[in-house]
């Protein structure tokens, strides 16, 4: 039974895993796949919110990237509401973004972008292959289809473009990508224990100490300065002074190094990381 049967221009069987052409609602045989039949974590059919407007997961794929003959891989779930279109979620190493389609490009493309108020910067290049397919799709995927692709980021957001053709019938598809947290994946389509992330994910958002943290580490140099100049007069031991403040920077000093540490690894796998001196 198809779930978009206007929209979708081909079918993976998820029984016999068959690729099939939709037209007019009719299926007709596209290409026989002995492919390993691969569960995905949120079943075909699941309905989700998201921005209060309900999708239906219609189709799954597999995609892979490899560099220096290692494969890098990652999983697509395609959604569809019949009023907004069609949307996905995508899960790499178990953090998870929502894309949607950008309807007004960048002005210009290099190794920045400027888009909505956000400079996004280059953060991979390369090809991107379908390896395995399940469900509906509103284009003629097949497997062993590429594209080429171009990742700009700016946590907790990221812009997509994806090459196909050469010359004048390149084509050019452009989306946008927000971080959504595994716990919000569960409540969305009421599914349990999915896989927690580990390492730091490519738009994963930086944790924030928050504003108390600095407040509280001022507060505390201004009091020991106070105390050192206003009711000691100026009198009381320097070294003991010098010791205090360093004792009570050593915290905010720790959570400085940690968030410094933390986009290192965000950049860790990527040619362009503005850190490369610091992983070497």
């Amino acid at each position: 039974a198809l779930r978009a049967p206007d929209d979708t221009l081909r079918v993976a069987c998820p029984n016999c895993t068959s690729v099939l052409d939709a037209q007019d609602g009719k299926l007709s045989l596209f290409q026989t796949l002995r492919q390993e039949k691969v569960k995905p974590l949120i079943p075909l059919g699941s309905e989700g919110k998201f921005g209060g407007v309900q999708y239906t997961v219609i189709g799954f794929m597999e995609r892979y990237a490899k560099y220096a003959g290692t494969i890098y891989p990652w999983t697509e779930y395609l959604m569809h509401n019949r009023e907004t279109g069609f949307r996905w979620l995508v899960c790499n190493q178990s953090h998870w973004s929502f894309v949607a389609p950008v309807d007004t490009p960048p002005s210009s493309i290099g190794d920045q972008v400027n888009y909505d108020g956000d400079v996004f910067r280059i953060y991979d290049r390369g090809t991107a292959y379908v390896r395995y397919v399940l469900g509906e799709f509103y284009w003629k995927v097949s497997v062993g289809e590429r594209v080429s692709t171009s990742d700009y980021i700016a946590p907790p957001r990221m812009l997509s473009f994806e090459r196909t053709g050469f010359g004048r019938s390149q084509e050019v598809t452009i989306s946008e990508g927000h971080y959504i947290p595994v716990e919000e994946i569960e409540s969305t389509f009421g599914v349990t224990d999915l896989p927690r992330p580990w390492g730091v994910g490519v738009i994963q958002p930086r944790p924030s100490p928050g504003g108390r943290l600095w407040t509280m580490w001022i507060g505390f140099l201004a009091y020991l300065f106070f105390a050192h100049v206003v009711i000691g007069g100026g009198k009381s031991d320097g070294w003991l002074f010098f010791y205090a403040g360093i004792g009570v920077s050593l915290i905010p000093a720790l959570v400085l190094v940690y968030l410094y540490n933390f986009e290192v690894r965000r950049w860790a796998d990527s040619d362009y990381s503005p850190y490369a001196s610091s992983e070497e």
